[in-house]
């Protein structure tokens, strides 16, 4: 009886090992896919405020940003995530890719994200924690490009908010 107890014992043991095995090789194989994904929405996001910043701070071709907006409109992700909010040196809303957004009100300045972005490299991408969106009016991830102007000097930033839920999924 003592014998089969101890087989009884060191099989629940194997079986229990094998699962925790099991189990650290999906979190793993989980942990780098989430990773890629993660890689490849910012690496998406930051192309498309290189290019924001970019059409901003050297007029290419006067394009405003509702025509921009006009461009954008095939690319996946949220509504939000398509939207390109503009803000001044101070802060302050200036435009976005939502024609009819007006928010003379609306300011980023106690922002983290906006605060390194004013002392930081233009060419870094500002990843903000997550916040209830003073101009989406949701839960998001708030992503920045640094403008400069043409005496070098800080200009403000270009934004796009990223849906946490899409992060994940």
């Amino acid at each position: 009886a003592a014998g089969l107890v101890a087989f009884q014992i060191h099989e629940v043991d194997r079986h229990r090992r094998a699962a925790l095995e099991s189990g650290r090789a999906e979190a793993q194989n989980l942990s780098l896919v989430m990773s890629q994904h993660m890689a490849q929405v910012l690496d998406t996001t930051d192309r498309t405020l290189t290019l924001a910043k970019l059409f901003h701070e050297r007029k290419v071709m006067n394009l405003s940003f509702g025509e921009i907006a006009e461009a954008m409109k095939p690319m996946q992700g949220t509504e939000a995530e398509r939207q390109i909010n503009l803000f001044d040196r101070d802060g302050r809303f200036v435009s976005s890719t939502e024609p009819e957004l007006r928010l003379p009100s609306v300011s980023i300045a106690d922002r983290r994200y906006f605060a390194a972005a004013r002392v930081g490299s233009d060419r870094a991408l500002y990843i903000g924690e997550p916040v209830y969106g003073r101009v989406s009016k949701m839960s998001v991830i708030p992503v920045a490009k640094r403008l400069v102007a043409t005496d070098d000097a800080f200009d403000g930033v270009v934004v796009m908010a990223l849906d946490p839920q899409r992060l994940v999924t």
